[in-house]
């Protein structure tokens, strides 16, 4: 019995990469920055707006952990910022060093998004075409299949939300019933829905 669950085991960890994208080096700072634009009123995940929450977490740090605990080896910084809908559509490369800039001037009284130069990152998704490539590299590093992400403490459901809205599996548990309920309403084919489609069917 003992041989045959150490097997298990050790087939099961084989599956996974040696190596994920949050033990190396990340964009942290431009990540940062967009979680202190993240915190200000109006700008922050919908679901936060539904009830009171005592450890509320910015959506940006909630994205980064789910994708950079997946994405197998290094990840390029510009890469991973474009997936996650930091810095403008047309930038390529050099968006931590725009978004730092971008940071230390003043906004003249414009409005987050026009001195940024791009939309609120909590209202956009991933194109198909982004989503299917990220999913390949991850499902290929993890033994053919897409990781399940699992957040035991759930709170408000943002890690969950944010890990279906990359299209991860995703199981959540929360004791607090007033967030458990508001979950149980949200679709439960949350795989692709943008963020501001899925909580209009529960504003």
């Amino acid at each position: 019995m003992s041989e045959k669950v150490t097997d298990e085991t050790e087939n099961s960890e084989s599956k996974a990469p040696e190596k994920v994208a949050i033990e190396g080096k990340l964009p942290l700072t431009a990540i940062d920055i967009e979680s202190q634009k993240d915190m200000e009123s109006g700008r922050y995940h919908s679901l936060r707006s539904l009830h009171k929450w005592f450890a509320a977490r910015p959506t940006p740090a909630a994205r980064l952990s789910v994708l950079a605990s997946a994405y197998p080896g290094d990840i390029d910084p510009d890469y991973l910022l474009k997936l996650m809908q930091i810095g403008p559509k047309a930038m390529d490369t050099n968006i931590s060093e725009y978004v730092q800039k971008r940071f230390a001037e003043p906004s003249g009284g414009k409005t987050l998004d026009e001195h940024y130069g791009y939309p609120n990152p909590n209202t956009q998704s991933p194109t198909e075409s982004e989503l299917d490539d990220f999913l390949k590299t991850v499902k290929t590093a993890w033994g053919g299949s897409i990781p399940t992400v699992l957040d035991p403490t759930a709170g408000r459901g943002i890690i969950p939300f944010e890990a279906m809205r990359y299209g991860f599996p995703t199981k959540a548990n929360e004791l607090n019933p007033v967030p458990s309920l508001i979950r149980t309403c949200l679709p439960p084919d949350g795989y692709r829905h943008s963020l501001v489609s899925a909580t209009q069917l529960v504003s």
